[in-house]
This record gives C-alpha cells, structure tokens and sequence, in this order.
C-alpha cells in the first residue's frame, strides 16, 4: 500500500473540535481522534462536509473564536495538504497516543505507515511532540527536544544578532530582582525546561519564577502580548528577494564557530549597569501601565497567560506584518538555511532602551516554529499557500526539508556544547539526543545572557 502522509495535532486541537455549538456533524470526528488516535483519508471528505458548516462569529470573546479559528484552520489546512500531497492518501493524527509509544516502537509504526509527517506549529507541549530524529521519514517540524527548548530561541538570537535581552537561567539560581535591562517592558516571558512556558506581569514575576527555578532551567525575557506588539511571519515568503546586503545576520556554520567555548569564556562579565537589579524603572512601570489599559486590566491583576501559542485576534488587516518585521523573519530564515522549509517567525515590537537617547522601537524574533500553523487563519492561508505554490510536499523537496531541519539540530547541538559547556553532546544525534534530554543534560552549566546581539556569560 502507498504510504501515507500525517498532519500531526495536539489535544487541545481536539478539544476543540469536541464543542457542540460549532457544528452538528464535527464531535462525531472528534470522538474519532480521540479514542482511535486519527482520522484516516478515507473519512476526511465526511470530515471536510462537517467542517465547511463551522463559520466564524463576529461578536464572541477572543477566547471562544479561538475554537472556531482552529476549526477553520484545519478544515482549509487538510484542503490544501490533501491536494498538496497527491496521491499520497492524509491522515489527522493526535500525536498523544503516538508520543506514549517506546521510541522503537514509535519509529517502527511511522516507518510503515507513513513517507512525510507534518506538524501543526506550535504543539501545546513538548510532552505532546512526536520527535524524529532517529527515524527514517520526512518530518517538517521539531525533530528532537532541543528544538523546542529555550536553547532554540537563544541560538535564533545569537544567529540573527537580534532578539531582546535575555537570562538563562540554571536550575537552583535565585534573583533577588528582576534586572533591570529585562524590564522594559509590562511583561515577563518565562520558559522553564522542561514545562510549559508562560508571560506574566513584570512586577510579580520574581516569585513565580524563583519558584520555576527550584525545578527546572528558565529562559527569560521582556515581553509585551498587546495584539499591537507582536506578529507572526510566515515563511517561505510569497517573495523571492535576494538576500539584504545589509542584513546583520551570521551565518548559520560561523554562528557556531563564534559562539564556542572559548569565545562565550571571553565575555564571562557584564556591566554592573545594565543588569543591576534595583527599584523597577520609569519605563517599565508606563509599559505596563499602557498595555493594562489597552487591555482594560489593572496593572496590579497580576494575570499570567498560559504557554507562548498566539491567540487568534480580529484582525481587518487580515494580520499584514511591518515591513521591517518582514525583512527581519526573512533574513532570519535565510540565515537559518531554512528557505525551503515552512512554519512562521515569531516577533515582538521591542519599547527603546530608555538609557539610550539614539535608540529606537525595533522588531526582534522571539521564536522560530517549524510545521503548519492553526491558530491564526490568514497566517495558516499562508503558509498553505506556499506549501501548494513551491509543491513542498513532492518528494524530492520533503527531502531536502528534513536536510535541512536535521542540519539546523546538528548546529544546535554544537551551539549547545559551547555556550553551554556540554562538549560531550556535540556528536550526540538520533533518538539519543531524546533520551539524553529526558535525563536533563541540556541544562545550561553556566547561566547566559544574551545582550541583545551577544550572548555571554553571566556572573
């Protein structure tokens, strides 16, 4: 039999198929992932009939037009990849019951079944990720732990030379403030690994997150979740620019020779200045009391917002990102050697350092996802129109995809050998890299910060 292609969702995606009120004949497929683990090819044109009834509404909370969106988004994704990926029959598959195999076990089942697995970007949890690293089938999305973890984002920062200022932080560390180069803005972002990364406000994040770091690493960093602040980019652009002869970014091989052990040793110090953690500033008190008022909270709620998946805005603009932000994702990607892959740019809209008189509001990513995004509907039509555009899904370029995400993993693991004194994992790959990284040895040995366009060591 032909082998098959697999869009890979989490439960909460299921979940949100299970709510009644979005259209009569959709629970019944629900039920079906749930409790068989997929909907199979052969039910998806009963699927896609059940589906085409959900419709958008137009004066519901954010919070319940997310179930919609991600209805939607999954209804037009399965359209695209079925049409996409032809001959190759698609399955829907939950990837819980498929991440709660032995990993053996777990590649020998894809092996058989399936020639390309396509992740939804993000998936809710790395509990929820089904890597495959060791496994012979295509894979756009993470193939292994690392690259969902903080290491990622703090090796995105260093490859672009641009990203907000943040601490990685090693497990028993404890602040007695939050420095002050990291509150410039009304929020906090807060990624422990392993666990569920959250945003909460600036000014009560201390104790949250001395209590994460009896448990786990943590990355941190200024954020801002006012709809205004951020914007997703996807990518492969519609575009074919050639690269900006003024782009900052490193390359993806000299990024890893300058970010070895001995470099990082050579920055081991900061400046007392810029991390002195002392009253919160000026500036951080007006961020945060501008982005409580644009969303109609008290700066004192103290509210956090669970993991880092965008919510799905109204958006007349049909989400259209900067210019600048553009330009920004896309020499990232190229950076990254990422082009002929697919998945979106994460970028915040960083506030001016309030010490610098010359700076200015810039957009800097926060996070590369790699797969197909079902949150947000005009960046999901996107990302589905490049798939169909640059036929990704033909073999030879589900091919290439899979190079260059496995190159990517082995440059990350060789960023994290230096940066974070890990040496002996520079030649880790495979299923081993899972296995090591459930054991925590990805826990930095040394606490980082990133400055905004080095990282360095924290003392």
């Amino acid at each position: 039999a032909m082998k098959r292609v697999a869009l890979l969702v989490d439960s909460k995606l299921a979940a949100c198929l299970m709510m009644s009120n979005l259209a009569a004949e959709l629970k019944q497929h629900a039920v079906t992932l749930y409790e068989v683990g997929k909907i199979p090819h052969e039910s998806l044109d009963d699927f896609l009939a059940a589906a085409a009834a959900v419709e958008r509404p137009s004066l519901l909370q954010v919070e319940v037009l997310e179930y919609f969106d991600h209805a939607i988004a999954l209804r037009r994704a399965v359209s695209a990849l079925r049409a996409a990926c032809a001959p190759r029959p698609l399955d829907i598959v939950r990837t819980e019951p498929m991440r709660a195999l032995e990993i053996q076990i777990r590649y020998r089942v894809l092996s058989r079944g399936y020639a390309m697995l396509i992740s939804m970007a993000p998936l809710i949890s790395p509990a929820e990720t089904v890597f495959t690293a060791g496994c012979d089938v295509a894979h756009v999305g993470p193939l292994s732990p690392p690259l969902v973890s903080p290491w990622l984002c703090l090796y995105v920062f260093a490859v672009g030379r641009c990203g907000p200022p943040a601490l990685f932080l090693r497990r028993g560390s404890r602040l007695r403030a939050i420095p002050r180069v990291l509150r410039r803005t009304s929020h906090l972002f807060l990624s422990p690994w392993p666990g569920e990364a959250l945003v909460t406000r600036t000014g009560t994040a201390l104790l949250l997150l001395n209590e994460m770091l009896l448990h786990a690493p943590v990355l941190l960093y200024p954020f801002d979740p006012s709809p205004s602040r951020t914007v997703n980019v996807p990518f492969p652009s519609s575009s074919h620019a050639s690269p900006s002869p003024t782009s900052s970014c490193a390359s993806p091989s000299a990024a890893a020779v300058s970010l070895s052990t001995a470099a990082v040793a050579a920055r081991r110090t900061t400046t007392a200045a810029t991390l002195t953690p002392d009253e919160p500033s000026d500036a951080a008190t007006k961020a945060e009391s501008a982005a409580a008022a644009e969303a109609g909270t008290s700066p004192e709620a103290g509210t956090s917002t669970p993991d880092e998946r965008p919510r799905a805005e109204p958006r007349a603009d049909g989400c259209a990102a900067p210019p600048d932000a553009i330009q920004r994702a896309e020499s990232l990607i190229r950076a990254l050697a990422l082009d002929e892959t697919f998945g979106f740019v994460r970028l915040l809209r960083l506030p001016a350092d309030p010490s610098d008189d010359e700076a200015k509001e810039r957009w800097v990513p926060t996070s590369v996802h790699l797969g197909l995004p079902l949150f947000e509907l005009p960046l999901c039509d996107a990302v589905c129109d490049a798939i169909v555009e640059r036929r990704l899904l033909e073999e030879a370029a589900a091919h290439r995809q899979t190079v260059r995400i496995q190159a990517l993993l082995e440059r990350l693991s060789l960023f994290i050998a230096g940066a974070g004194g890990k040496e002996e994992l520079g030649a880790v790959g495979g299923s081993a890299l899972e296995r090591l990284d459930e054991g925590g040895c990805f826990s930095p040995s040394h606490d980082l910060f990133f400055d905004g366009t080095e990282l360095q060591w924290w003392q």
